[in-house]
């Protein structure tokens, strides 16, 4: 219990050694990258939401016209009385 907790808490210390060493050498050449690129990126994330906006909405209204279907068959399959003139 007590090993796997110190392997977990070590093999952590490494990943976060790594990743600020990685920030620090290539942080520069990544923030120019990032800069020099950021248009496409803008443009690419944009679309990329209104695309996953576009779906959910499209997912949403094709529940409702499945519930309208529901609907418009039960009413079918279970008529009411005639109507009283």
């Amino acid at each position: 219990m007590l090993s796997t907790s110190f392997m977990i808490l070590t093999r952590n210390i490494l990943n976060w050694t790594t990743v600020t060493i990685g920030i620090n050498f290539f942080g520069p050449y990544l923030n120019l990258a990032i800069w020099q690129f950021w248009p496409f990126a803008q443009a690419f994330l944009l679309n990329f939401l209104t695309s996953i906006l576009a779906i959910l909405l499209f997912r949403k209204t094709k529940e409702r016209q499945q519930n309208r279907q529901q609907i418009v068959t039960s009413v079918k399959i279970c008529p009411s009385s005639s109507p009283r003139r």
